[in-house]
């Protein structure tokens, strides 16, 4: 009978087979996603930053958000440990290295971990989150920093942020080094314009070129802040190690 009168009204059920289609493609949960990510961003940031690192991230890492403004990232580390030993002159194995030898190697990868998060991390939602926790976990001991995102913010603008002069500077002189004889016009292009004589593409590879090499000072200089407990960059990030068992 409920059919019967249903054909009565055949557009109404080529609306609802429509309707039907629409809501069951996944291009559909994408769009409603991505929309409540925009328009309602204080409500789902844990869930926005999940989503959009998550495939720039290694298999042997999780996102977890157990709440709204709180991450917790699980790094399983044993193969990385693993790797690292096999190209070192180490000969011991996993299990025989000394624990202190361990402690540094396991203290470096989750620092670089960190690192690589924050680098590929929308920098405005993640100063958005009120707790962060990495953990990164061997067969022998596992490590877990507890941050914040204002605090991770300041870690990546110290590793990341490169003053333009300095940039020019070293620029330069690794030109001049190649044999340039460099040409300014600092009057009509400005202190930090590009060199006359040198052609774009090479002058915007050189600056890309020391503009990592900064990046790298700037990462060694902050490990050393970070290590040192008189510096205010120590305070940044709260270290707990415990001890696992092999399975």
């Amino acid at each position: 009978m409920l059919w019967k009168n249903a054909l009565k009204y055949p557009v109404l059920i080529i609306g609802v087979l429509w309707m039907a289609l629409y809501l069951t493609d996944s291009k559909t949960a994408d769009f409603w996603t991505k929309f409540k990510y925009r328009f309602y961003p204080s409500m789902y940031i844990c869930d926005s930053i999940t989503e959009r690192t998550i495939d720039k991230l290694d298999s042997n890492w999780s996102l977890h958000c157990p709440d709204t403004q709180y991450l917790i990232i699980r790094i399983n580390g044993q193969d990385e440990i693993l790797k690292i030993l096999e190209k070192s002159n180490i000969k011991k194995s996993f299990f025989e290295i000394e624990q202190n030898t361990l402690r540094r190697l396991v203290y470096s990868r989750v620092f670089d971990s960190i690192v690589k998060f924050i680098g590929i991390a929308d920098q405005d939602t993640l100063e958005s989150l009120r707790q962060i926790k990495f953990n990164y976990k061997t067969e022998r001991i596992g490590v877990v920093i507890s941050s914040d995102g204002p605090a991770l913010r300041q870690i990546r603008d110290q590793i990341y942020l490169v003053k333009v002069q300095r940039l020019h500077h070293r620029a330069s002189v690794a030109l001049k080094e190649a044999g340039y004889d460099l040409q300014f016009d600092k009057i009509k292009n400005g202190e930090f314009s590009k060199p006359l004589n040198i052609e774009e593409e090479l002058w915007n590879k050189t600056l890309e070129a020391e503009r990592k090499n900064l990046v790298q000072i700037n990462l060694k200089r902050l490990k050393e802040k970070i290590g040192d407990k008189s510096s205010k960059f120590s305070l940044l990030l709260k270290t707990k190690e415990y001890t696992t068992k092999a399975q």
